[in-house]
């Protein structure tokens, strides 16, 4: 039975890319967003999304395994990406915030004496 996914993500190997074995082991590496289906009947067939079928030596299970390891890699990327950006927001704003923090309540107080 065939199993669908898209979607993109790079690899650690080659962006955007994971590697496979044809099945006259010729090495060669498929932007893994093109994927449409990867079917086990006997041998490992890929369908690409402009309808190419590509035999590979590797299993359906292990193709899908490297999609799997390949995206996870890419959303560790981008996590880390998003913390590192978050605390360069924070380094910055921190000393404004402190510096600012103080003279709003200052004119809080003024303002609450004021109009009491």
């Amino acid at each position: 039975m065939p199993m669908a996914f898209g979607g993109a993500a790079p690899h650690r190997c080659t962006p955007q890319m994971i590697q496979l074995t044809k099945l006259n082991n010729q090495p060669f590496a498929v932007m893994q967003t093109l994927l449409k289906f990867v079917e086990q009947s006997p041998d490992t067939v890929l369908t690409l999304v402009s309808g190419e079928k590509i035999v590979v030596r590797e299993s359906a299970e292990e193709v899908i395994r490297r999609v799997v390891e390949f995206r996870r890699v890419v959303l560790e990327g981008v996590a880390g990406k998003h913390a590192a950006a978050q605390q360069r927001v924070q380094s910055r704003v921190a000393p404004w915030i402190r510096a600012v923090l103080p003279v709003r309540s200052l004119a809080s107080a003024e303002f609450s004496a004021v109009f009491s």
